[in-house]
C-alpha cells in the first residue's frame, strides 16, 4: 500500500512568521506528506545562509524528487501493461519474456 497519486514536489515555503516549511513530496487527494526532501533545520539554513541563499538543489536531488513524484504513475502504467501481457499470454499460451518477469518482480515489491 502507498499514498495514491498524483504526487507532486512542493518547494520550500517561508511562512508569514518567517518559519520555514521544507521542500517535500505531497500526494493523494488530501495532499499527505510522502517524504521531506530536506529537514526543517536544513531548509532554514539553506534559505538564510550566506553561502547557499536557497539557490537550488543539485541535478541529482531534483531528478530524485521527480522520480519519486512519478512513482504512482509509473506503477499504474506498469501494472496496466503487465495485466495486458497476462491476458495475451493466457489467450495465446506464449512464454513470458525477461522484461515481463522483471515487471512482475517490481510489482511484487510494491504489493507486499
Amino acid at each position: 500500500m502507498h499514498t495514491p497519486g498524483p504526487w507532486k514536489v512542493i518547494e520550500r515555503e517561508i511562512l508569514e512568521d518567517k518559519s520555514v516549511y521544507p521542500r517535500r513530496i505531497d500526494g493523494g487527494v488530501m495532499n499527505m506528506h510522502v517524504c521531506f526532501l530536506e529537514t526543517p533545520a536544513v531548509a532554514h539554513a539553506y534559505t538564510y545562509s550566506d553561502g547557499w541563499k536557497g539557490k537550488g538543489f543539485s541535478e541529482f536531488q531534483q531528478g530524485n524528487a521527480r522520480l519519486i513524484a512519478a512513482a504512482p504513475d509509473l506503477y499504474a502504467a506498469l501494472l496496466a501493461m503487465f495485466n495486458e501481457a497476462t491476458a495475451r499470454h493466457a489467450a495465446n499460451m506464449t512464454e513470458w519474456t525477461d522484461a515481463e518477469y522483471a515487471a512482475r518482480a517490481a510489482l511484487a515489491k510494491v504489493e507486499v
